[in-house]
This record gives structure tokens, C-alpha cells and sequence, in this order.
């Protein structure tokens, strides 16, 4: 008896298999098709998110485009997430995290099996991979025309985020005691020269696809200046505390150690946990209750985060693999590229227990190794 597996594949491997399978060659052309028929026969189940669909909507070729999809209906079953709130929409790590976030807080003893059982009970969906298309490709085809699937946000987000700087980032709280505001007239003189290094480095290290870096570092110091307003306004409380309360972040989560990168960490989790009680209509101070280190959601997205920026360049397609990553523990098998897999190993040894739970992660250098499963 053959038991069914769930797969996430590569979506690099995934458009591939798509190109070939319908090649004019025929050679390459039955080569995928015998991929496919391999996974059908075999019980592997292609398991697809909202972030699979993203990169699969990414090319400027509509006859691509289309050929992807047309793979999709070529599997006999396929899974798709769902969202937490409704089952009939196309989910995304969001889900997974408001799905752990719940279970936390109503929880007293975590038990990741539970959690892994609520997943496959809450938010997996099964069909036919014909009625997968039918279902969602006109859908998914007009939001990308309207330019809600436009992967642009995602290239500069990166590419600002990759530009941190290591020195600033490992300066700990403590010695904010020994700076000063700027005045006014120094901080627009210092914007400017930053907005010029800002374009540079755009250039030089920023995802190679962004088309106006001039405009994405304008935007960037535009949001900075609106951010460091309120710095300027509260000046009954020290600049430690304002600085830290600015960036979002409770007093209680920080120490006079936690350094300006850290910060940074807690900020984007802190907001994140913002929209998801939000969502969940649970009060924001439950927050409290729940350590970014109990969530392995978060464990796992920022663990990638923090390696991908030692990366030359930056890849707007980075942060769709942060997201779909998380996947390694709720799938049956996660393939990925050479990069990936050894950011999983690294954090495998650094966190045995998380590392215990993860499904088999696989490498793959092209279509046809998916046969060797």
C-alpha cells in the first residue's frame, strides 16, 4: 500500500518541470512527463500555498505562465493550505502563525504534535489538480493584472533589508545614554548624504531587478524621518526608553545589552503579533503571554532572515522563501535549493529540538531527481 505524501516543491524546479513538459523536445518533454507520472504513482501529493502561486504568477511571459498552471492539473491530487479564517481561500504563513498563536495561548502545556495535528485538520485541502486550476487561476490571473501578485515590493523590501549596517546593528542599548539628538539642521543634512549612500548600495548589493533605486531610497528616508518624529516629541522620558518604545517594543522585552539589531527583531515580531491578536479579536496585551522563542513560526523566519543578509546581493525572492520555509514542519517532504538546505542545517545544530521536528528536507539540482525519492 502506497501512503501519501505531502511535497512542497521547489518552485524554481517546479517551473522547469512546467517547461519542459511542454517542449517542443520531445526528449525533455517525456522526461517531465515521466516526473510527473512518478509522483502520481508514487503517492506524492504537490502541497501549494498562496506563496507557491506568487512565485509561479512572477514571470512576464503569459504562455509560461499558463504552462504552470496547466502542470498543476496534470497531478491526480494536490493539497492546498487554506486561510485560518476561511477555507475557501488560498493560505500563507499568516495562517500557520495565527493557527500557533491561538494554540499558544490557550494551551498550557505545548505539545507540537497537537499543533502539527491542528494544521493537518484546520488547513489542509484536497482536490484534484484540475479542479485546483478551475478553482483559482482566473482569480489569481486577475490579481496579477490589477498588480496585487507584483513581486517589485518584495525586491525593494529586501534590498533595503539587506543594507544594515553591522556596527549600528551591534550596538547595545546602554550607549544611547552617551548620544544626543541631532538638531534639525544636522539630521537634514545627514538624510542627504545617507539617501546618496543609500542609492549606491541599492546599486551595488540591492536585488539587480530593482529599476529606480533613486525612488525606492526617497521612499526609505521618507518613512525614516516620519518614524523619528516622535523621538523629537517626547522629551519627558530618556531617549533608551523612547528609542525602544518608538520602535515598538515593551520595555520589558528589552535589557540596557539587547542591541539595536535585536530591537529591530522584536519590532517586525511585535507587529506581527499585533495583526494576528488583532485578527484573532484577542486583546493585544495578551502578547505577553507568548516569547518570540516559543513560536516556532517565528524561530524560523527570522533564523533565514538573519542568514540571507550575508548574502552578496539581494533577492526579492528571498522573502518568499522565508515565508514558505516554515513549511518544513508540516510538510512530508520540503525540497530546496543548495542555499536553503544548508541554512537548514545550521539552524538544526543550533536548535536540536526544533531541528527534530522537521520533515525530510531534500536538495535538488533539477527536475529529475525527484524520481530518486
Amino acid at each position: 500500500m502506497i501512503l501519501p505524501r505531502l511535497i512542497s516543491i521547489d518552485t524554481s524546479i517546479f517551473g522547469k518541470l512546467a517547461k519542459d513538459y511542454y517542449s517542443r523536445n520531445i526528449k525533455n518533454s517525456d522526461n517531465a512527463k515521466d516526473v510527473v507520472r512518478f509522483l502520481n504513482e508514487n503517492g506524492f501529493i504537490p502541497f501549494i500555498t498562496i506563496h507557491h502561486i506568487q512565485e509561479i504568477l512572477q514571470h512576464e511571459n503569459e504562455a509560461i505562465i499558463f504552462g504552470r498552471w496547466s502542470l498543476i492539473s496534470k497531478f491526480t491530487t494536490v493539497a492546498w493550505m487554506c486561510s485560518f479564517e476561511d477555507n475557501r481561500a488560498l493560505g500563507s504563513i499568516y495562517d500557520i502563525h495565527q493557527l500557533e498563536v491561538k494554540y499558544l495561548l490557550e494551551s498550557s502545556d505545548y505539545d507540537f504534535e497537537v499543533l502539527f495535528k491542528k494544521f493537518r485538520e484546520n488547513l489542509i485541502q484536497y482536490c484534484s489538480g484540475e479542479s485546483f486550476v478551475n478553482k483559482f487561476e482566473q482569480v489569481y490571473s486577475e490579481a496579477r493584472l490589477l498588480g496585487y501578485m507584483d513581486s517589485k515590493r518584495n525586491k525593494e523590501i529586501e534590498s533595503i533589508s539587506h543594507l544594515q549596517d553591522k556596527k549600528v546593528n551591534d550596538t547595545k542599548l546602554s550607549e544611547l545614554s552617551n548620544f544626543k539628538l541631532k538638531s534639525h539642521d544636522e539630521v537634514i543634512k545627514y538624510i542627504g548624504r545617507y539617501e546618496k549612500r543609500l542609492v549606491s548600495n541599492l546599486e551595488s548589493i540591492g536585488d539587480i531587478k530593482i529599476r529606480d533605486p533613486s525612488r525606492v531610497a526617497r521612499e526609505f528616508v521618507k518613512s525614516i524621518i516620519s518614524e523619528a518624529l516622535p523621538l523629537y516629541s517626547n522629551t519627558s522620558i530618556s531617549l533608551y526608553e523612547s528609542f525602544v518604545r518608538n520602535a515598538g517594543v515593551r520595555m520589558d522585552q528589552v535589557t540596557p545589552n539587547t542591541t539595536v539589531g535585536d530591537l529591530g527583531c522584536l519590532a517586525v515580531y511585535n507587529s506581527k503579533m499585533r495583526q494576528i491578536l488583532k485578527s484573532l479579536n484577542i486583546p493585544e496585551n495578551k502578547a505577553k503571554d507568548i516569547s518570540p522563542c516559543d513560536s516556532t513560526t517565528w524561530v524560523i523566519w527570522e533564523y533565514l532572515d538573519k542568514s540571507m543578509k550575508h548574502e552578496k546581493r539581494a533577492h526579492g525572492s528571498n522573502m518568499i522563501d522565508k515565508h514558505m520555509s516554515v513549511l518544513a514542519l508540516y510538510v512530508d517532504i520540503f525540497t530546496v535549493d543548495k542555499r536553503v538546505k544548508e541554512y537548514f542545517r545550521q539552524l538544526k545544530n543550533k536548535n536540536a529540538s526544533l531541528g527534530q521536528r522537521f520533515c525530510n528536507i531534500i536538495k535538488l539540482a533539477n527536475y529529475a531527481d525527484l524520481k530518486s525519492l
